[in-house]
C-alpha cells in the first residue's frame, strides 16, 4: 500500500512565489520593454517576502492536498493572487479577505491581498468539498463575509 506524500508549506510557497513572479515578469517585460530575467529576479525577491500563509492554511493543505497536486495548487494560488487587487486609498490599506475560484482547477483560495507584492493565504479547498470545512473554519470564513 502506497503512503500519501504531503505538501510542505515552504515548498508550496516557494513554487507560488516563482509562478507569480514569472507571470508578472512576462507581462511587465512586454509592457515596459525590460528584460524578463531582470524583472523575474526583482519580483521573486518582492513576492518572496510578501506572500505568507496562516497556520490554518498550512494545516489545511496537509489535510486536503497531496504532493502530486502541488503544481496544480500552486498555479491556482498564483492566479488568485494576480486576480485580486489591493484595496487602498492613499496610505490607508484595507486587508479584506476575498474568496476566488480557480476555474481551471476547481480550487477555491481565500486570501487577503496586502500591498503590491503581498498576500496572506487564509484557507483553500476543492469545489464540492465545502462540506468538509470544520466548524472553526466555517466560522472564520463567515466572519470574513465570504459565506
Amino acid at each position: 500500500m502506497a503512503t500519501k506524500k504531503f505538501i510542505t508549506i515552504n515548498s508550496l510557497l516557494q513554487l507560488v512565489v516563482e509562478k507569480t513572479a514569472k507571470a508578472v515578469a512576462q507581462k511587465e517585460s512586454k509592457k515596459k520593454k525590460i528584460k524578463e530575467d531582470f524583472l523575474f529576479t526583482q519580483l521573486k525577491r518582492h513576492f518572496g517576502s510578501g506572500i505568507n500563509a496562516t497556520n490554518h492554511f498550512a494545516e489545511r493543505i496537509v489535510q486536503r492536498f497531496e504532493e502530486v497536486e502541488k503544481d496544480e495548487l500552486s498555479g491556482a494560488i498564483s492566479r488568485s493572487i494576480r486576480k485580486v487587487k489591493t484595496l487602498e486609498n492613499g496610505c490607508d490599506h484595507k486587508a479584506i479577505s476575498q474568496k476566488l475560484l480557480d476555474e481551471s482547477t476547481g480550487i477555491v483560495v481565500v486570501l487577503e491581498r496586502i500591498g503590491l507584492y503581498g498576500a496572506n493565504l487564509i484557507t483553500t479547498y476543492k469545489v464540492g468539498q465545502e462540506n468538509l470545512l470544520s466548524e472553526e473554519e466555517y466560522k472564520e470564513i463567515k466572519l470574513r463575509g465570504l459565506v
